[in-house]
């Protein structure tokens, strides 16, 4: 608590928005509020009244159209550019046709399995359903291989699960993103049944609302 013998009030105005306010003589105040003296903090921080100032912006040519550009001294060493544009373009350009590392080059087995592992978790909730009823239904004759256990054909594809003894394949999908990613359900289908026929499997499609027993009984015993 303030003695009242040192309690001598008196009006200042704000050196941020000059509103008139209260103060007592034995505090240095000089905003009204908390909002204001941030204010006034970040202005007397800025440019050449920071210690740790170096000079502010840099003007840049831009390495692509040749205009002048600011760019910020700590990232002065890397950039080469004005925007966005004109570094797509400049790549456009550089990695076009035969300057390309990739051109004219298609995925193997080993990249392909690199790119399935870093982006597809499994089993899927539909792949553990049906595992389940296979080993219920016909134990020991269905192996699980939608981890990328097994890769068939070129380019490779990763069946769901195969038989032990026989060149049969079981896919398990979703309808809604075999729409989303092929235009429609057959599409998917028959994709999938030649990739696999022409090395020989035949292919058994299940999708979401037809993994129960009676279906996958019914399914299996029709292609044996």
């Amino acid at each position: 608590m303030i003695p009242k013998q040192l309690w001598n009030p008196n009006f200042r105005f704000c050196r941020i928005c000059n509103e008139k306010f209260l103060v007592n003589r034995i505090y240095f105040r000089q905003t009204c509020s908390q909002k204001c003296f941030g204010r006034l903090k970040s202005i007397q921080n800025s440019g050449v009244l920071n210690g740790s100032w170096k000079g502010g912006d840099l003007i840049k040519i831009c390495f692509l159209c040749g205009s002048e550009f600011k760019i910020k001294r700590a990232h002065i060493i890397y950039r080469k550019f004005c925007s966005k544009k004109c570094r797509n373009l400049n790549d456009s350009i550089k990695y076009k046709g035969i300057n390309n590392p990739f051109y004219n080059k298609k995925h193997n087995v080993e990249t392909i399995k690199k790119i399935f592992n870093s982006v597809n978790r499994r089993p899927t909730t539909y792949e553990i359903r049906i595992k389940v009823i296979l080993e219920k239904l016909y134990p020991n004759e269905w192996v699980y291989t939608g981890n990328g256990k097994l890769w068939i054909g070129y380019p490779p594809k990763n069946p769901d699960f195969i038989h032990r003894n026989k060149n049969l394949i079981i896919e398990v999908y979703s309808i809604y993103f075999k729409i989303l990613n092929f235009g429609s359900e057959n599409k998917y289908i028959l994709y999938r049944y030649h990739s696999f026929l022409k090395n020989g499997f035949k292919t058994i499609f299940f999708n979401e609302n037809e993994i129960n027993e009676q279906t996958i009984f019914w399914k299996i015993e029709h292609e044996k």
